[in-house]
């Protein structure tokens, strides 16, 4: 119903009446005729009715012929938008300017969302994108998708799978990423379950495979713990996916370095913000700050704009200028020392998150103008790994030979 009074307002049409004394056969000779009435209404010897601009020329000679006159009372419609603005110019002017400029957008890309990215910095895919020709106001001719598809799993190896989809003035970028497994051995390929450190055992879990330790036996890197080739009763052999947690105490050091002199670049709490506005590939300054920092860096923040959820080729970025100065800075023993503490407490967070620490023996020197922190841990950790091994490998006793 929508699209059919849109299509009547754009071809124009008249609102009339016809007074007669037949108005009735006035109807029956436009039926006759092929021409459309609607919204007729009928009173004493007269009759209001609707009919499209070009219909209402066609049924002069008609209502001659039934002896009724007509008389229009609305028009609506473009046609008649059109004759009364007819004069102004620059009306015609801007409409077409207006269908030209959407033409011409129409042509480019205005949006570009990417899709399925988790451990990928979106603005990482975005920058590669732009340098193969896929960004905001790129012309959607010039956009070769195969060829990108191909160069952006070539230049970024944590994509696996990417598809490229240009929907109108969109760009839409499905990404898969690569996931990256450990070195998982199958469960039905055979393997050994070897040391990665050494270590005093302190406590064993075997799942399957035969114990090559026991408890309180040291063990040095790469030694056998559990076999994957087990032997039964009668002495037949098989072999076996061997598996199993070997929890043994271990040693381990480390070394923090700080030194008591060190330039530091620190804030000065200035900041200067500057704004702005991107539409397409155009940039239009909104304030013009002057930054009067010689050593500052800087930090983007983008605001876009969203209806209903589309990102429009509109936004306002901020760049926010903070003032830095390097300064010299000369520690004492008990400040450099708290600065080592806190470097060991990231080398644990981050290094010894997976081991339990049993002991931390720390001993601190300074020398030439330096503190050394040396660190000693005793720790218990899971040092079993498994490791494949074929067939082949496995030796086969001889048998033994009879005495006569």
């Amino acid at each position: 119903m929508l699209v059919l009074r849109l299509i009547r307002w754009l071809k124009g049409y008249v609102l009339f009446k016809a007074y007669g004394k037949f108005p009735e056969r006035f109807i029956n000779l436009t039926i006759r005729e092929g021409i459309p009435l609607w919204n007729v209404v009928g009173g004493k010897c007269e009759l209001s009715a609707t009919c499209s601009l070009n219909d209402y020329m066609h049924i002069r000679p008609i209502a001659r012929k039934a002896c009724v006159r007509l008389k229009n009372y609305e028009k609506h419609g473009l046609p008649f938008v059109i004759k009364k603005h007819r004069r102004r110019k620059g009306i015609l002017l801007g409409i077409m300017c207006f269908f030209i400029i959407i033409k011409i957008l129409s042509m480019h890309v205005w949006t570009v969302e990417i899709n399925g990215i988790d451990q990928l910095s979106e603005t990482t895919v975005r920058q590669s994108l732009a340098q193969m020709g896929l960004y905001e106001g790129a012309s959607i001719k010039s956009i070769n998708v195969p060829r990108i598809e191909r160069d952006i799993t070539l230049k970024l190896p944590e994509i696996s799978w990417v598809s490229v989809n240009i929907i109108g003035s969109s760009a839409k970028i499905n990404i898969n990423e690569r996931v990256i497994h450990q070195d998982i051995i199958p469960a039905e390929k055979p393997c050994n379950v070897k040391a990665t450190f050494d270590g005093q055992i302190t406590a064993m879990q075997v799942l399957t495979g035969k114990s090559t330790v026991a408890i309180g036996d040291a063990v040095v890197k790469g030694q056998l713990l559990i076999s994957g080739v087990v032997e039964d009763n009668v002495g037949n052999l098989s072999v076996k996916h061997a598996d199993g947690k070997i929890f043994a105490k271990t040693t381990r050091s480390t070394t923090i370095v700080v030194p008591l002199k060190q330039t530091l670049t620190l804030p000065t709490g200035k900041s200067i913000a500057r704004k702005r506005a991107d539409i397409l590939l155009f940039h239009f300054p909104i304030d013009c700050a002057y930054v009067p920092f010689s050593k500052c860096y800087a930090q983007d923040n983008e605001s876009c704009v969203n209806i209903s959820g589309n990102r429009l080729p509109i936004s306002v970025l901020t760049e926010n200028s903070y003032e830095y100065t390097n300064q010299d800075v000369i520690y004492n023993k008990n400040q450099a020392t708290k600065v080592a503490i806190e470097k060991l407490a990231l080398y644990e967070s981050f290094f010894m998150n997976d081991k339990t620490i049993l002991n931390r023996n720390i001993a601190t020197e300074i020398k030439n103008n330096t503190l050394i922190m040396n660190v000693r841990y005793t720790c218990e950790e899971n040092i079993a790994s498994q490791q494949p091994f074929n067939i082949s490998e496995i030796k086969i006793p001889e048998p033994k030979k009879k005495k006569n």
